[in-house]
């Protein structure tokens, strides 16, 4: 495992995240899972985007978690219907879903979106569905929302979320339930992995 080889937008989010955490004081809050996980644990093969499990303490103070990365430019991809007041909210595309999607490019995520080789812009939020009605004013997360009323952006407290579409986001957390292995830390940063258990 060599972290000189990760691309350089990988290494700003791990930036971003160690800082995240050591402003809030909860590094054991959060570990980088999935493909970073196993290439940090000498798999050879380079990863993708990176993943980040974090409990619902962190959950609990998602905004302020995300006020930080935004100083660092780490952003949503996707808007939504209830913008955070902590800080000048940003994103990269128009469309209401949630923000369990982030990236630091989003040139990259939304022109080179699904094409091998460039998700390295990309840091996807993994949480349980108990952490995310931890985060405040989440209810109204949704997978996807496609609007069909021009006027959303602009008015979306008059936006109506029926329970089944919330739904749907929280049952495909139930579904991607994972259970991890102890935390190690990260060579070279102030973070934590876990691999899935056996």
């Amino acid at each position: 495992m060599n972290l000189d080889r990760l691309h350089h937008n990988q290494i700003r989010i791990l930036k971003a995240l160690e800082d995240a955490v050591a402003q809030l004081a909860m590094r054991d809050q959060l570990a980088i899972i999935d493909s970073l996980a196993r290439y940090v644990a000498a798999e050879p093969k380079l990863p993708g985007d990176i993943d980040v499990f974090i409990d619902k303490p962190l959950c609990a103070r998602y905004w302020d978690f995300m006020a930080i990365l935004n100083t660092h430019g780490v952003i949503s991809v996707y808007d939504l219907f209830d913008r955070p007041k902590n800080y000048e909210w940003r994103c990269c595309r128009s469309t209401i879903a949630h923000a369990l999607s982030l990236t630091i490019d989003c040139m990259a995520n939304v022109i080179f979106a699904g094409v091998p080789g460039f998700k390295h812009a990309n840091l996807d939020i993994k949480v349980t569905p108990d952490g995310l009605a931890a985060i405040p004013n989440s209810g109204r997360w949704v997978t996807i929302y496609d609007p069909h009323d021009s006027n959303l952006v602009s008015n979306p407290a008059n936006v109506t979320i029926t329970d089944d579409l919330h739904d749907q986001l929280v049952n495909s957390l139930k579904k991607n339930q994972i259970k991890y292995q102890k935390a190690l830390p990260v060579p070279g940063f102030n973070l934590d992995y876990r691999l899935l258990a056996p």
